[in-house]
């Protein structure tokens, strides 16, 4: 009978505890939502407080509560944004993508962190691509090379059956290899990726040797010799904008503005014409340029401006790397200053009186 009363006693206190624990826990208790936000559990947190009726003794403190969580929210969005951006930088992009799918546990709703996913998403699609273009062009690359050394290997031992296998097993990797070529070509001519799009279609060239995929790629060709003719109209009109602007002056941007649309001549392919000449006239332009500077700092240099000087033509060698003149009066100019400063330095020291 004691025992049957002990166990009577000992179950209803173990009860009363256990409610007392349930209540403290209840999805609107504040225990029960700090133990959400110390799991950064935030969206659960936040929807937890909303279901608080105004009349609970908690009500005010929850509320102040909420403020809490989303500075917690904004805090986590910022911090994701920040890593996810340095381990794309390290090029760490598994390591962003699951910093982004943890950051969206924790807050699911957030549209900071959605919309930057999506641009990460995209960005790293990209990415990919661009690698997959390399490793075509590549590998179109070491077709080119080693397609001749195998012909001449074949043509030293005609007879030899590895050699035959070799070969066979050579023109199947490189059927492979073409098509890429060619879907490299299609797809970035689509894309308007126009540079990407020329060095394809050049391996293609170069490997088609039967001029299989000559009908395929022509749709691709038009519209690449279609880009050509817009850029060689374009970098024209930009040169005669740019001369028009070096008659009133040959200021130093100017002329670097002149020598980088030189560049863009140089390394076009072919030049037409007009444009041979339009080039030659930039060509021209710079060298008046540059002899008008180097005198512009001959005339302040033999006032005394040293400094000034030397700035300048230190800016038109930047330009003009080969000009051996520049190369002689920057040179002649830091010896000048070299000196000043050891003549300024000898009069610091104090001179002892004389007996």
């Amino acid at each position: 009978m004691k025992i049957l009363r002990f166990l009577i006693l000992f179950i209803f206190f173990q009860g009363l505890t256990g409610c007392t624990l349930l209540q403290s826990f209840t999805p609107s208790s504040p225990e029960h939502i700090q133990s959400l936000i110390e799991r950064e559990d935030y969206t659960r947190a936040l929807q937890a407080i909303e279901t608080v009726p105004r009349n609970h003794k908690n009500y005010t403190q929850l509320i102040q509560k909420k403020k809490t969580i989303k500075q917690l929210i904004q805090t986590l969005e910022q911090s994701t944004l920040r890593k996810a951006q340095k381990l794309v930088a390290q090029n760490q992009w598994y390591k962003a993508e699951q910093l982004y799918e943890e950051a969206l546990k924790k807050i699911p709703d957030s549209a900071v962190v959605k919309k930057n996913q999506r641009a990460f998403i995209a960005s790293r699609n990209y990415y990919l691509k661009d690698l997959e273009s390399e490793l075509t062009l590549y590998e179109g690359q070491w077709i080119k090379n080693v397609e001749q050394i195998l012909n001449n290997i074949a043509r030293t031992t005609p007879n030899n059956a590895w050699v035959t296998i070799r070969q066979w097993r050579f023109e199947q990797k490189k059927s492979s290899i073409l098509e890429d070529l060619v879907s490299c070509t299609q797809n970035a001519t689509s894309t308007a990726n126009y540079p990407l799009a020329r060095r394809c279609l050049s391996l293609v060239k170069e490997i088609d040797h039967d001029k299989k995929f000559k009908q395929t790629l022509s749709a691709a060709h038009k519209k690449l010799d279609q880009n050509e003719q817009h850029l060689r109209e374009l970098r024209i009109q930009q040169s005669m904008d740019l001369i028009k602007q070096l008659e009133q002056s040959y200021d130093h941007k100017k002329l670097a503005q002149l020598n980088q649309q030189i560049l863009l001549f140089e390394t076009s392919q072919s030049l037409n014409r007009e444009e041979l000449e339009v080039k030659q006239t930039l060509q021209q332009h710079l060298d008046l340029g540059i002899k008008q500077g180097i005198e512009d700092g001959r005339k302040i240099y033999s006032e005394g401006q040293v400094t000034e000087a030397l700035a300048i033509w230190e800016g038109l060698y930047e330009i003009n790397p080969d000009n051996k003149d520049l190369e002689t009066l920057i040179l002649r100019a830091q010896r000048v200053l070299d000196k000043l400063r050891d003549l300024n330095k000898d009069e610091t020291i104090v001179q002892p009186p004389q007996n």
